[in-house]
C-alpha cells in the first residue's frame, strides 16, 4: 500500500492530547444525510448548553465564495436558495459555486484537508472567546474530522452523533456516515422531533459528564 504522508501526519497528531487553546473544550459532530435533522439538533444543543458555539466545516468555504463573487454576507446568506441559479453567482447556483471553489481552487492548492485546518483556526478563536463546546452540524468527510477536531482537540474530546431518518440517505450527496478511530460514536434515529431532540441532548449530557481518558 502506498505511503500516505498526510494520513501518517494526521494519525501522529491524533495520538497526542488536545493542544492549546483547545484545552477543556469538547466537540460534537453531527453526521447524517440532508434533512435528517442536523441543524435542528445543533440549534437544540446551542439552546441547552450556554457555553456551546456552532461552527460548520463549510462555513469558511461559503464565506470566501460569497466574497469572491462580491457578496460579503454570512455563511448562511444563500441557504434559502442554494440550489437556484442566480445572477449573484453569474448564473450558477450557490451550491455550484461552493463546489467549484472547493474542488478547483482550495483542495488542489492546499490539500484535501484544507477545510479541517481552516475549521481548527476558527475553533481556536471560539475557545479563546469562552466556548466550552463546539457543535459541528455538517460532518460528513473523514479527512475533515481528522484534520480539524481530532487533530486540534484529541479523539477523547470529540463525540460523533450519526443521525438517521427514514426516507433520507446520501444518494445525492458526496458525504456519508463516518467512523473515526478513538472517537465515541452514537447512532440516533429521528422518528419524531421531540424524542429525537431529547435523545440528542441526553447523549451529549451523559458524554459531557464523563471525564476524558
Amino acid at each position: 500500500m502506498p505511503h500516505d504522508p498526510l494520513q501518517t501526519e494526521l494519525m501522529q497528531r491524533m495520538s497526542f492530547r488536545a493542544v492549546s487553546p483547545g484545552g477543556a473544550a469538547r466537540v460534537v459532530l453531527l453526521n447524517g444525510p440532508p434533512r435528517v435533522g442536523k441543524d435542528t439538533a445543533a440549534a437544540a444543543l446551542l439552546d441547552r448548553f450556554v457555553s456551546a458555539a456552532r461552527l460548520g466545516f463549510a462555513d469558511e468555504l461559503k464565506v470566501m465564495t460569497h466574497r469572491l463573487y462580491g457578496h460579503p454576507g454570512e455563511f448562511d446568506a444563500f441557504e434559502h436558495c442554494k440550489d437556484t441559479a442566480s445572477a449573484a453567482f453569474l448564473g450558477a447556483t450557490p451550491r455550484q459555486a461552493y463546489i467549484g471553489v472547493s474542488e478547483r481552487l482550495m483542495k488542489p492548492l492546499h490539500g484535501d484537508d484544507v477545510f479541517g485546518r481552516l475549521w481548527s483556526r476558527r475553533a481556536a478563536q471560539l475557545v479563546e472567546a469562552g466556548a466550552q463546546m463546539i457543535v459541528v452540524p455538517d460532518s460528513g468527510f473523514h479527512i475533515e474530522a481528522m484534520s480539524g477536531p481530532i487533530a486540534s482537540f484529541g479523539a477523547d474530546r470529540v463525540l460523533l452523533l450519526r443521525l438517521h431518518r427514514r426516507g433520507h440517505d446520501f444518494s445525492n450527496d458526496s458525504r456519508g456516515h463516518i467512523d473515526l478511530p478513538g472517537v465515541r460514536a452514537v447512532d440516533v434515529i429521528n422518528a419524531d422531533r421531540a424524542s429525537f431532540l431529547a435523545r440528542v441532548i441526553d447523549v451529549v449530557t451523559a458524554w459531557l459528564a464523563r471525564s476524558p481518558a
